[in-house]
């Protein structure tokens, strides 16, 4: 089997797979760190060291940098402006000069903020769900439930916008990207306003936006959605093109039309019932955040983006703010 755990921007997801036969032993071992985790301070040091490193394998990274220079230009006042990896630097000197001690900080951290309230949990086994739900409640029910809240975050996340950032990039490229700050598209996801303009900019079919620049040679691709900038408050709505030449127009007026969404609904729903079988792991991680964002009922077709209702003032709010 194997172990892991991520921090995206709003949730940190632990994770593991073992050998179905070795799954109750192994959950009663993954619940003790959230009911009684050793934090030890060489663990706290080795972990700061492994972050450094990863810190340091993405400093040429193009992709990297281009999320650290939205930072940048993000609102002060919101938690996205601040540094999301670590490093040496931010996680060990800097907290020693003002006399902080990062191993006390890890364990206040932990008491302020891990409640079972805030967390969702996913299993994946073999066994009936009687089975698996009695599992989870004889190991996680020692988890204690402080009845925090979730962190109430201020939905500007640019306190400026109509800016050009002009950006030399590592490896020679010449891309255009347009963003615009939307309303959150996890709080629209029956209706998914966001896919709707995504299905027709990223068409490629004759008359389409791709295809009118390409046979003007001005771009080689050309992708649009929802950027990965997106947080619960506020969506990202970016059209990403990569430039054959000096430029780059498009023209959007066809008006909001249920036909254009049915083909969506229809394309996601047939993506979602004809894809392969996934990884257990891959499925319950997937899960496990999807569950902090949707409702149960929802979860699946939420996490896969698949659309239930037709709704144009959902789009046309969007296209508001382009």
């Amino acid at each position: 089997g194997s172990t892991n755990a991520f921090t995206a921007a709003e949730d940190t997801n632990y994770h593991f797979n073992v050998n179905w036969e070795h799954l109750a032993d192994a959950l009663d071992r993954f619940a003790q760190f959230f009911i009684c985790p050793l934090i030890s301070a060489d663990g706290v040091d080795r972990e700061i060291h492994a972050v450094d490193s990863e810190h340091r394998k993405n400093l040429n990274s193009d992709a990297w940098r281009g999320m650290q220079l939205w930072k940048h230009l993000a609102n002060p006042n919101h938690p996205f402006h601040k540094f999301s990896t670590g490093s040496l630097e931010t996680l060990q000197e800097e907290p020693r000069k003002q006399g902080i001690n990062v191993h006390d900080a890890m364990k206040r951290f932990y008491e302020e903020h891990y409640s079972a309230n805030l967390m969702r949990l996913v299993v994946y086994g073999r066994e009936d769900l009687d089975s698996l739900e009695e599992l989870v409640r004889s190991k996680f029910s020692g988890v204690k439930d402080a009845r925090r809240s979730a962190l109430d975050v201020e939905p500007d996340m640019f306190s400026d916008s109509g800016f050009l950032v002009r950006v030399v990039p590592e490896r020679e490229s010449s891309i255009l990207e347009l963003s615009w700050d939307v309303p959150p598209q996890c709080k629209s996801y029956r209706s998914l306003p966001c896919n709707y303009l995504s299905h027709l900019l990223g068409h490629e079919g004759h008359g389409s936006c791709f295809h009118l620049l390409k046979e003007r040679k001005w771009v080689s691709s050309l992708l649009a959605g929802e950027g990965s900038l997106s947080i619960s408050s506020r969506s990202i709505f970016t059209v990403r093109v990569e430039l054959t030449d000096e430029g780059f127009d498009h023209v959007l007026d066809e008006g909001v039309a249920q036909s254009i969404f049915d083909e969506m609904k229809a394309l996601a729903e047939m993506n979602f019932n004809l894809s392969d079988k996934q990884n257990p792991s891959t499925i319950a991680t997937g899960l496990a955040s999807a569950l902090q964002i949707f409702p149960p009922e929802h979860a699946l077709l939420g996490m896969y983006n698949v659309p239930l209702e037709f709704d144009a003032a959902a789009i046309r709010g969007v296209l508001d703010c382009l």
